[in-house]
């Protein structure tokens, strides 16, 4: 999907997860599912192992609240930040199609 694309796009969040007492927040990669689980095949996890977000991943986590496009993601991140819009529209996107890819979360039209 062409990163344009993307950015008209509202992503929910499709798996569990818990705010550590450090502000971070960490994923639940329990897979029912498949015996060997897509987590583990993408984060080389041991199974049931939860998967912790780095700082630009946790933030981004709690911007999805399934109303946000992807756009306005990308926005609130940009506010306050020095990084060029293109570099953290790209990082974005590619940290979403990661996600998408591994089932944490889905994508709705705007």
């Amino acid at each position: 999907m062409k990163k344009q694309d993307y950015l008209t796009l509202v992503p929910q969040t499709t798996v569990s997860w818990q705010i550590l007492p450090d502000g971070g927040i960490e994923l639940e990669t329990k897979d029912e599912n498949e015996p060997t689980g897509r987590f583990q095949k993408l984060f080389h996890r041991k199974p049931q192992e939860n998967v912790q977000l780095d700082a630009f991943g946790t933030r981004v986590w709690q911007l999805i609240d399934g109303k946000r496009t992807v756009k306005e993601i990308a926005d609130s991140l940009q506010s306050g930040s020095a990084e060029p819009e293109k570099a953290l529209q790209d990082q974005l996107t590619t940290f979403l199609a990661i996600l998408q890819r591994s089932g944490c979360i889905a994508f709705e039209k705007s």
